[in-house]
């Protein structure tokens, strides 16, 4: 997350997934050479190519949002704006509402003895108990991820940061 601006009495982040954006560029060139391989049938070249460009617009439509939050002090609230090929969502909450700000350390990949690399997801935690998620997507450094919840900490007023590792997600559950 980037700052955009940032004064005593406002401060404005901005989420813009890069990543996820060369990777469904990436998948959809290849959906198209795909059918100009020899050697195989084209019915299933053919059915490669349509499967890596849904992919490919599935990533940019579901996690390639760009995502700004604002947070002012002296309106009392604070805005999460995803703009997407999905439309633009906002969400407005009063700033009396954040109880916290938490980190979740998820586990990429890796089976029960070897743990894969992490990835970093920060969320503001409500009084209510419900958790705001600040991207689309989870940060892959964990010093910035860390530096992003120590300004936030900062601008609220908030004792530290708590810092959990996410369960684990089954893909039968």
């Amino acid at each position: 997350m980037q700052i955009v601006q940032q004064t005593q009495h406002q401060l404005t982040l901005a989420y813009r997934p890069f990543n996820v954006w060369l990777q469904s560029v990436v998948c959809m060139a290849i959906a198209f050479t795909v059918p100009q391989f020899e050697g195989y049938p084209s019915r299933y070249n053919l059915l490669v190519s349509i499967g890596l460009f849904v992919v490919g617009f599935w990533q940019i439509a579901y996690r390639g949002s760009i995502v700004t939050c604002s947070f002012n002090k002296r309106q009392g609230y604070f805005v999460i704006q995803q703009e997407g090929l999905r439309g633009t969502r906002r969400l407005r909450r009063s700033l009396r509402e954040v109880s916290g700000i938490a980190i979740d350390e998820i586990v990429q990949y890796g089976g029960k003895r070897r743990r894969g690399p992490y990835v970093y997801k920060i969320y503001l935690q409500m009084f209510s108990g419900d958790r705001i998620a600040l991207s689309t997507n989870a940060l892959f450094s964990q010093e910035q991820a860390h530096q992003t919840a120590w300004m936030l900490c900062r601008f609220f007023g908030l004792r530290p940061y708590s810092m959990t590792e996410a369960k684990r997600r089954s893909l039968l559950l």
